[in-house]
C-alpha cells in the first residue's frame, strides 16, 4: 500500500493506492512490466481522535475503530 495525504482547509484525504502487481500476458511476459493488479490486505492508522473513512471505490463507508486517538481501519 502506498498512502498519500491531500489537505483543504480542516480536512484531510488519505488515499491508499494498492501497488501490488504481476507480469500479464499483454508485455509482461518479456519481464519488463507489471501489469496486472493483485488484491491485499491492508490496515491503516491515522493519528486522529475521530473521522469518516469511505472506500471511494465502493461509494460506501467503512467501519473504523477509535482506540487512543487513533483511528483504524481495515480493506
Amino acid at each position: 500500500m502506498i498512502p498519500h495525504r491531500r489537505r483543504y482547509r480542516d480536512t484531510d484525504y488519505v488515499f491508499a493506492v494498492n501497488d501490488r502487481r504481476e507480469f500479464g500476458d499483454y508485455v509482461g511476459h518479456h519481464g519488463l512490466v507489471m501489469e496486472n493488479g493483485l488484491p491485499t490486505d491492508a490496515e491503516l492508522s491515522i493519528c486522529r481522535p475521530e473521522t469518516h473513512v469511505y472506500d471511494l471505490l465502493s461509494h460506501r463507508a467503512v467501519a473504523a475503530r477509535a482506540d487512543e486517538g487513533r483511528i483504524t481501519f481495515a480493506e
